[in-house]
């Protein structure tokens, strides 16, 4: 995407220039240098840079985005399943859109950089009371580390450019893996940056939204210097409908649990009150209080009140786990004559892990089939997300009392477990029996593409109306574009592919607004030079009569034709005429014609001329 010169654009980035320059200078040039050297190689966030140099790269390349700016290949980039491995593997690299891309790497742009900072390109040294960042010239001098002197990972260039890229990326298929519903997207990151930052850096990470707003303003305004907007009728779900917040919160309390980790391991601490209110806002700003249900078709409810409750007390429990230290709870708690050690706890919770094995097990057995990744993946995922804060890790401790911080980190263990339950069931949810639709299809490379109304999901229990894609390899089946969306625009293009590779197939609806009634429509689709009808809805009747003569218009193969019945008496047919010309049954003539720009059908005997029909 190139953008065009004109002065608006070249005013904006001439005053980004003189004002950072002005900053600059009155900071004392050299010293944010100096500040940002302190822990980054040559000042630079590098792994912050190779991440997102990645995902973009991941868009153009992968998903064809290079071609195809506007229109990437994203069906098979979903996390649709644990049996299909690929779209686990990569879904939290891949993006719907620009804008989607845009927004997520701004958001990579202003908050990994905080995270890239707490953990430092230079290994902090001496004791574990005392961590101290030497500067660039000191690293490797022989000061104790947190890796022997010595190590590969405790080389700055391995940390900027292996390390902190590598964490990122598992972060991301963590977040790909269980988030809930086929999702796609590097928001899921963007937010552990957020919870990261909230629990490290809660200053930061709070101005670090506003941050993000500006620079998107900014970015958007040199995208589109002027925006013009009319008047419209919206249709569809509202925009926070589609938002995955479970992804976001998910993302969020990893990030949360990685920086308690990091507090633990180096004995630092945090102000209280800053991680609270960094919590509350952060949470509030970035959409963490949108829970969503829809009752019935077409209705969708935000439960607000619901949502900023949790947030409140979401920003409590981080906050206690903050502040609590390792003094033991108490052997006895007032009317409780017993108090948990780590031993039964451990016992508890890696026996629920067991349950939750053995069930995938049973489930994939019972289907007759056994998914590598599915079944050895993900149980090893979930240990692993658990393991760092986990205090059965520590065997010396096993026998020991239950700290208040180790409290708090089992309070955050199982927010996460509830958050991420949902997952288990969308993306182990099987293909069924005859999962694609009983109609004609388009078949690409092992996409099936059809249109269908009120026919079965080939996963869930629902039913789906639109223009239907099923791969059942890659158990994909969506309805791509909704049936109402269709009716809207008239024409709508789906891409399908893989990595490196795109094709593209083209719905058109064909209809008439019969007067008094509803639509009759058809609809087509096309790929390369085959077009094929692969839906057509029933026959509807006009309201008006002449000469007690009823008229349908009724889809057929190629074309629409007008049915004439008196009764029950069939009198004959026709196809629907052209733009300016006339067809006839006996005495009744039927005329096509354009009225206010709309192709309009008439029909006439003896001096009476109804309205029959007007095309969509």
């Amino acid at each position: 995407m190139v953008l065009g010169i004109d002065p608006v654009r070249i005013g904006i980035v001439t005053a980004l220039l003189v004002s950072f320059g002005y900053i600059w200078l009155l900071a004392g040039r050299g010293r944010w240098y100096d500040r940002l050297s302190e822990r980054f190689v040559l000042g630079v966030p590098w792994g912050t840079l190779v991440s997102i140099t990645f995902v973009v790269c991941f868009y153009l390349f992968a998903q064809s985005g290079l071609a195809y700016w506007n229109a990437p290949v994203t069906l098979p980039f979903r996390s649709w399943s644990y049996f299909s491995p690929i779209g686990l593997l990569v879904s939290g690299f891949a993006h719907a859109g620009p804008g989607h891309l845009t927004g997520n790497m701004i958001g990579t742009l202003v908050l990994a950089p905080i995270v890239e900072y707490a953990y430092g390109h230079y290994p902090p040294q001496g004791t574990t009371s005392d961590y101290e960042y030497p500067p660039p010239g000191a690293h490797g001098s022989g000061s104790e580390t947190e890796s022997a002197p010595d190590s590969v990972w405790a080389r700055p260039w391995v940390r900027a450019l292996v390390v902190f890229p590598f964490a990122v990326a598992v972060v991301s298929l963590l977040t790909s893996v269980l988030a809930f519903g086929w999702s796609l997207g590097f928001s899921g990151t963007v937010f552990a940056f957020v919870g990261f930052a909230t629990v490290y850096f809660p200053v930061a990470a709070v101005i670090a939204m506003v941050g993000f707003t500006g620079t998107a303003i900014v970015l958007n305004s040199l995208l589109s210097p002027v925006v013009r907007a009319t008047a419209s009728t919206s249709s569809g779900p509202p925009g926070w409908w589609g938002v995955n917040v479970q992804a976001h919160l998910l993302g969020f309390l990893i990030g949360v649990v990685l920086a308690l980790i990091l507090l633990r391991r180096r004995n630092e601490s945090r102000r209280p009150s800053a991680v609270f209110f960094a919590t509350v806002l952060v949470g509030l700003s970035r959409g963490l209080y949108i829970f969503t249900h829809s009752p019935e078709h077409d209705v969708f409810l935000q439960l607000r009140g619901v949502g900023v409750i949790f947030v409140l007390g979401l920003a409590i429990i981080v906050t206690a786990a903050v502040a609590a230290d390792d003094a033991p709870l108490p052997e006895r708690l007032p009317n409780i004559s017993w108090t948990p050690t780590m031993k039964p706890l451990a016992i508890v919770w890696l026996g629920a892990v067991g349950v939750l094995i053995w069930s995938v097990w049973a489930g994939t057995i019972d289907r007759g089939t056994i998914p590598i990744f599915g079944i050895g993946t993900v149980p090893v995922l979930l240990l692993l997300l658990l393991y760092p804060f986990f205090p059965a890790n520590r065997p010396a401790r096993i026998g020991t009392q239950l700290s208040r911080r180790d409290l708090f980190l089992f309070a955050i263990a199982f927010i996460i477990g509830i958050v991420l339950l949902p997952s288990l069931y969308t993306n182990y949810v099987r293909m069924g029996d005859n999962p694609v639709p009983d109609s004609e299809t388009i078949t690409i490379e092992g996409y099936e593409i059809t249109y269908a109304e009120e026919t079965r999901h080939g996963r869930l229990g629902t039913n789906e109306s639109g223009l239907i894609v099923v791969n059942e390899k890659r158990d994909i089946w969506i309805s791509a574009v909704d049936k109402s969306d269709l009716a809207d625009s008239g024409e709508a293009t789906v891409p399908v592919g893989g990595i490196g590779w795109r094709d593209t197939v083209t719905a058109t609806r064909h209809g008439w607004n019969v007067v008094g009634n509803g639509s009759a429509y058809a609809v087509d689709l096309r790929h390369d030079d085959e077009t094929i009808r692969v839906f057509r809805s029933p026959g509807s009747a006009a309201r008006a009569q002449i000469a007690n003569k009823t008229i349908a218009v009724e889809p057929v193969d190629d074309h629409f034709r007008l049915n004439v019945t008196r009764g029950s008496d069939i009198l004959g047919n026709v196809e629907l005429p052209s733009t300016n010309e006339t067809a006839s049954v006996g005495a009744l003539e039927f005329e096509t014609e354009t009225v206010d720009g709309t192709s309009s059908v008439f029909a006439q005997q003896n001096g009476t001329r109804v309205l029959i029909a007007e095309e969509e």
